[in-house]
């Protein structure tokens, strides 16, 4: 779990009444029954690129897979993230890495959920092998570890072979996927450009910098927490974000209430 900021609270609220409204307490539980019985802890991570995705999928698949497997997962195990696989320091995937400790399990649904960059999968995964994590990937049972109630086969010479090269070909797959998605958008914006045609969402009335640092007046100054403060506004949470993380990186800020001082003098 990262709640290390509101928007971590934000994905965590999600994540918790997905798995309420769902009916899946049976497996996601408060109580870390894994380690009680095993002394050794289970971790799951979960990420979709972009805040308009959601994590319903992975979870309807998680929750599948761990009733087949006889096991449940504290929910404050479930680390996750909204961001792009490119890119690997993620507030979510880095606090996992802190947390998670050796010999114990880390479950996640797709090797490309780590990301979708050759070297640094292959970096990642060598990382995880040399601190002793057990990881699992949930669509690829010759790649993952055993769970401790699970019989562990023999990993003879060719076990082995045939494990390393499985790993590499589903890593060149989702490497070479991202490349080709990125080389089509890339063409697809330049011919649009050339037929002069005007790229970008547009972008609606009440998306402008004033109406950002209402917002962040509301929160601050009048008590509000997010959701009330953008139903108010009606500026979209997405673009509240997005500008919050480049405020705060360009002028090297680190609160909202940095970024609210910052900027209400400027617009006033």
């Amino acid at each position: 779990m990262n709640l290390t900021n509101e928007k971590g609270q934000i994905l965590f609220n999600e994540i918790y009444n997905f798995i309420k409204n769902s009916d899946m307490q049976d497996v996601f539980t408060t109580k870390n029954e894994f380690y009680e019985k095993y002394k050794q802890n289970v971790y799951v991570y979960i990420r979709v690129s972009t805040d308009h995705q959601e994590f319903g999928r992975q979870l309807v698949a998680l929750h599948k897979w761990c009733k087949s497997k006889k096991i449940t997962i504290p929910i404050e195990n479930i680390f996750f993230d909204k961001y792009t696989g490119k890119k690997f320091d993620r507030g979510g995937y880095q606090n996992l890495k802190l947390k998670i400790g050796s010999s114990d399990y880390l479950i996640v649904s797709e090797l490309n959920r780590f990301g979708r960059n050759w070297e640094k999968i292959t970096e990642e995964w060598e990382y995880f092998q040399k601190e002793n994590i057990n990881i699992i990937i949930q669509d690829s049972d010759l790649l993952s570890a055993p769970l401790p109630n699970e019989n562990n086969p023999k990993k003879t010479l060719e076990y082995k072979l045939i494990q390393a090269i499985l790993f590499f070909v589903i890593n060149y797959i989702a490497s070479k996927k991202i490349e080709e998605v990125s080389r089509t958008t890339k063409d697809g914006l330049e011919k649009a450009r050339l037929k002069g045609i005007k790229l970008g969402r547009p972008v609606g009335k009440h998306t402008n910098i004033k109406n950002f640092i209402t917002v962040l007046k509301l929160q601050i100054e009048d008590g509000y927490t997010l959701k009330p403060s953008l139903e108010k506004t009606k500026f979209p949470k997405t673009t509240y974000f997005y500008w919050l993380r480049k405020y705060k990186k360009d002028n090297s800020l680190v609160s909202i209430e940095e970024v609210y001082n910052y900027l209400k003098p400027r617009y006033n």
